[in-house]
């Protein structure tokens, strides 16, 4: 029986080296229910394969976070919020 998996690719900021790289992929490959990742420094990508039924993207990202790193789009988010807020005078 095959299972059924799904596959995440998350921009992350901070990924400067090979080392990086090698900290981040030892970290998720211990997760239970991760079946690959690869990572792309250059890219600043991290891509996900998993087995939703065991762990989900929010805990990968929460993986991610733990080792200091930051997701691209929740900085994007702060910086449009903050600036929502610089428009709105609030």
């Amino acid at each position: 029986m095959q299972k059924d998996y799904e596959e995440v690719s998350i921009s992350v900021l901070g990924l400067d080296c090979y080392e990086c790289s090698k900290i981040i992929r030892k970290a998720l490959s211990k997760v239970d229910g991760v079946s690959f990742v690869g990572v792309n420094y250059m890219m600043d990508k991290v891509t996900v394969k998993f087995d939703p039924k065991k762990v989900t993207k929010k805990d990968i990202e929460k993986t991610i976070e733990e080792l200091g790193y930051h997701l691209a789009y929740k900085s994007y988010e702060s910086k449009r919020e903050k600036l929502r807020r610089r428009i709105l005078n609030v």
